[in-house]
């Protein structure tokens, strides 16, 4: 078992056994922990772990779900948020965190897939139109941004940098 995972995996034991109820923070290291072992091909490395979050969700399934639907809800709108072209399209935006904080979401959803929680269609739809929003600056050919980074938006907001 990954270390890191491992010891998230034990931190959530020692907090369910003492009957609290699990926190978005623990869905995230859960979701991302055993997501990333299902994108990798090394879910069979951790079925142990995912029987203990089995064991877990079966003890509290609606605490369970809560936790699991608010993070998987904060990470989509943070892939949804950041997928602007006005912020895209700013050579001083970060987009490799936008990246890889997309790689951790499609982690988060293909855990929550394995583990049969449902995910809201209307996210799933906002997820799948920021992609396509993103898709073109993943190449390296952004489409032509004429904005300046000091520009603001209609809100007053300026670009991520």
């Amino acid at each position: 078992m990954d270390a890191s995972l491992s010891q998230v995996l034990a931190e959530i034991d020692v907090w369910v056994g003492r009957g609290k109820a699990p926190t978005r923070h623990h869905a995230r290291g859960v979701l991302i922990g055993l997501g990333d072992a299902l994108l990798e091909n090394r879910a069979d490395l951790e079925a142990e772990a995912f029987a203990r979050v089995a064991v877990w969700i079966e003890r509290k399934p609606d605490a369970w779900r809560e936790a699991f639907a608010g993070e998987i809800a904060l990470a989509a709108t943070e892939h949804v948020r950041s997928a602007d072209p006005r912020w895209l399209g700013n050579p001083k935006y970060d987009l490799a965190y936008t990246v890889e904080a997309r790689h951790r979401l499609e982690a988060r959803l293909a855990c929550a897939e394995h583990l049969g929680i449902e995910v809201a269609e209307d996210l799933l739809e906002a997820v799948a139109r920021a992609d396509a929003v993103l898709a073109p600056y993943l190449g390296g050919s952004a489409p032509d941004d004429t904005r300046g980074v000091d520009d603001e938006d209609e809100s007053g907001s300026t670009p991520r940098g």
